[in-house]
């Protein structure tokens, strides 16, 4: 096979302080950080600005979020990256983050005289904020006020956007399948739509969509086979889903695996997508990986091991063909100026540390993204009747079979 190059791609947040998010950005700090990523060897950096902030009202999209996104895309572009933009994300580093008028008590009496159809709260349990909470969303696949208002956003921004050649990618929709369960005709129903839309209005936009646990163990309406069905890119979250201790217990290769899988089964570009950690213990040598709403122990990494650890996995990923890698967090942030809580952050993750020296991980990450290895052939052989059958059951069999 020939050589092909390695998308490095990193996410993104121009934020400085938790209670401003997007609203107020240092933008000498913005274009400083975009030349150093270049420099490192960085194609491409994934936006996410907060759905809340830029759609803060169902019928309303903000004047200054956009203006702010569009003044990141140009800077990107100034600094000669790409940039995949994300909307109607309701996950952020392991928690939900649904806007405030689609997660509250009194989202019913809102939504009464909106919308024909029945409308009840879901009730689940989620982490909102870094704690245990209860979600009221209303059912977001059926109730057409809700709809209207995805739809809305979809049209304004990607609408507005649809030119802006820094744009390479749009994700949509990320970690819908973890909200309420719905049927796979509703699913359809829902995807058929927004993805209608989106191509209406951008319509030679790349689309790319979140391949997670519900979604690889068929535990959801929205399958594997659909997202493949209407998306061109499948990004796949880099977290294994619970199959068994032995997820625990190895490092590497739940992200190779989980791209061999999913590339095998829809024949889609696959970009594994590497999960933020949550430090349990300072003292402790085991840190844990929040997925799906579980706790799973992975043992702690120094900054020379994370580095080692980036670049072993970095270099498997392009032997076995796998376009490019997402990765958390380039630039290390104190809680003080950083949007994020303060257990979801780890130093080790991080690319470029405060003062602006490469890290081990950063320094392994310059030399794969800089190399073109060669390319190998994929190494798990995927059966797709066994798995439509039983996904827990094929899963789990190729998961203990993988080497």
């Amino acid at each position: 096979m020939t050589n092909q190059p390695f998308m490095g791609a990193v996410l993104y947040t121009p934020a400085r302080q938790k209670q401003h998010g997007w609203q107020e950005i240092d933008w000498a700090v913005v274009r400083d950080q975009f030349s150093q990523l270049a420099e490192l060897g960085v194609r491409q950096v994934v936006l996410r600005p907060p759905w809340g902030q830029l759609q803060p009202r169902p019928q309303r999209i903000d004047r200054v979020s956009m203006a702010n996104l569009e003044r990141c895309l140009d800077a990107a572009q100034a600094a000669k990256l790409n940039a995949m933009v994300g909307l109607l994300g309701v996950t952020a580093w392991g928690a939900f983050t649904l806007p405030e008028w689609h997660n509250n008590p009194d989202v019913v009496g809102w939504l009464q005289g909106r919308t024909t159809q029945p409308v009840a709260t879901q009730g689940a349990a989620v982490i909102i904020d870094g704690r245990w909470q209860r979600l009221h969303s209303a059912n977001p696949f059926t109730t057409e006020a809700w709809q209207q208002a995805h739809h809305l956003l979809i049209q304004t921004v990607m609408g507005y956007f649809a030119s802006h050649s820094a744009i390479s990618h749009w994700m949509l929709a990320e970690g819908w399948s973890q909200l309420a369960p719905t049927t796979s005709a509703i699913a359809r129903t829902w995807l058929h739509k927004l993805i209608t839309q989106a191509r209406a209005v951008a319509p030679r936009a790349i689309l790319a969509g979140m391949v997670d646990g519900p979604v690889l163990l068929g535990q959801h309406g929205i399958s594997l086979a659909l997202l493949a069905e209407y998306v061109d890119v499948l990004l796949v979250d880099g977290a294994m889903p619970a199959l068994g201790q032995r997820t625990t217990r190895r490092l590497s290769a739940p992200a190779l695996f989980l791209h061999e899988v999913v590339a095998g089964l829809t024949q889609r570009p696959v970009l594994p997508w590497l999960a933020p950690t949550l430090m349990s213990d300072v003292a402790s040598n085991w840190q844990q990986i929040a997925w799906q709403q579980q706790i799973i122990d992975i043992p702690a990494l120094s900054d020379d091991d994370d580095g080692r650890y980036h670049e072993t996995l970095l270099a498997q990923l392009h032997q076995i063909g796998a376009p490019g890698l997402v990765l958390p967090m380039p630039f290390a942030m104190p809680y003080g100026d950083s949007d994020l809580p303060v257990a979801w952050l780890r130093r080790g993750q991080a690319l470029i540390d405060a003062r602006g020296n490469l890290t081990g991980g950063g320094k392994a990450v310059q030399r794969m993204w800089q190399a073109a290895p060669q390319v190998g052939h994929h190494t798990v052989a995927i059966d797709r009747e066994r798995y439509d059958h039983g996904p827990v059951q094929e899963l789990h069999r190729l998961w203990h079979e993988f080497g």
